[in-house]
């Protein structure tokens, strides 16, 4: 088995993504969610804004919708290159997937923002 063909780090956060040619392994400081990509049914990129006192605060994220579960993934901390790189990785290998236009528009190097809402 191919053990890792690319990993996605902020360390900052301490979030990885790892990457395999037959699944997707998102951890986080808490929670680690794994994902064969033969399961995903569904890619969706989404911001999630929350009004603060000071304005708004945005929350990226991807979420693989499979069968019985999902996994949402924080994409904040990672570079806009890094992300092009797993939305075409992640469309690559879920071609069988619906992809929402956003994960398209990523892969695209159109990243999600809070003020680019449509």
């Amino acid at each position: 088995m191919l053990l890792i063909s690319l990993t996605i780090i902020a360390n900052y956060y301490r979030s990885s993504i790892i990457l395999d040619d037959a699944m997707i392994i998102s951890q986080t400081l808490f929670r680690t969610g794994i994902c064969e990509f033969s399961d995903i049914r569904e890619i969706e990129t989404k911001v999630m804004v929350t009004p603060t006192i000071h304005g708004v605060s945005s929350n990226p994220m991807i979420i693989l919708h499979t069968g019985e579960k999902k996994i949402t993934i924080p994409i904040k901390s990672f570079s806009a290159r890094s992300l092009q790189e797993l939305a075409q990785w992640l469309s690559n290998h879920c071609s069988h997937a619906a992809i929402n236009q956003a994960t398209f528009d990523m892969s695209e190097g159109i990243m999600p923002s809070a003020f680019r809402k449509k």
